[in-house]
């Protein structure tokens, strides 16, 4: 997931609670092209996020939410979660189909590792996009100054 073109939402939207991203959080779409995972990070904790997007906590343990990202992004987990989708022109799904999903539970000490290696990756991925959006700033920057000088 690459934001761009970001919106502003009032405070005083009377959803926005129910809107807001939380750290660690699974997302997973729900309408158009669903199914896609993604994890809330430091980053994006704290946006707005349409409705379109499940948000689900895996359990209490440590990492669990990025062992679920994990398996959801695999083509079995993908498949469980869009097997059910619905919708004429735009496709759907819902949290029942969410909640029909059978996880594998390994042993905490693997779901942690997993876990953690994947929350770590989407943390340098959000690293990397800051890194690369200052570098296109200063290009583009670059590129102004030597158009208008």
């Amino acid at each position: 997931m690459r934001p761009y073109d970001l919106g502003y939402i009032s405070r005083l939207t009377k959803v926005l609670d129910s809107l807001i991203l939380h750290k660690g959080e699974v997302l997973i779409t729900t309408d158009g092209t669903v199914g896609r995972i993604s994890i809330v990070t430091s980053r994006t904790a704290g946006w707005a996020g349409s409705n379109n997007i499940a948000r689900i906590a895996y359990g209490t343990r440590d990492f669990g939410n990025g062992f679920l990202a994990a398996f959801l992004s695999t083509p079995y987990g993908f498949h469980q979660l869009t097997r059910e989708i619905y919708g004429g022109v735009v496709d759907h799904l819902n949290e029942s189909h969410i909640e029909s999903v059978w996880v594998p539970t390994p042993p905490p000490n693997i779901q942690t590792a997993i876990g953690e290696r994947v929350v770590r990756a989407y943390e340098i991925k959000d690293k990397a996009t800051e890194i690369e959006e200052k570098a296109i700033d200063r290009l583009e920057s670059a590129l102004q100054r030597r158009v208008a000088g």
